[in-house]
């Protein structure tokens, strides 16, 4: 790779079943109303599977009443996403937030 950027590694099989459950869990805290659990469990998601496009809107979406917090993971969701549903989602989320933060020109 140029640059020296290398990229994150895939996780095996028992890390995506792990980032799956915290998946999984940070939608049951989410709809009961647990946010900050939503979050948590989303974090330690990210952490498996740092560059998932899916994990990373989630949480852009669990962060969306702190816009300043959530820029950062609708830039990564959107650069992550690749042309499809999710990612015109990603996109979407991030233009919201930048919206939010007064940076209209950038949405």
């Amino acid at each position: 790779m140029s640059g020296g950027a290398l990229a994150a590694p895939l996780p095996g099989p028992a890390e995506a079943r792990r980032a799956d459950e915290l998946l999984r869990d940070a939608g049951a805290s989410y709809s009961l109303g647990d946010s900050i659990g939503a979050q948590r469990s989303l974090m330690s998601a990210l952490e498996l599977r740092p560059n998932d496009s899916e994990v990373l809107i989630a949480l852009v979406e669990a962060l969306r009443d702190r816009p300043d917090e959530a820029l950062p993971f609708a830039r990564r969701a959107a650069a992550a996403s690749a042309p499809s549903r999710r990612g015109a989602l990603a996109l979407r989320l991030l233009a919201e937030i930048q919206t939010d933060l007064g940076d209209a020109k950038s949405a």
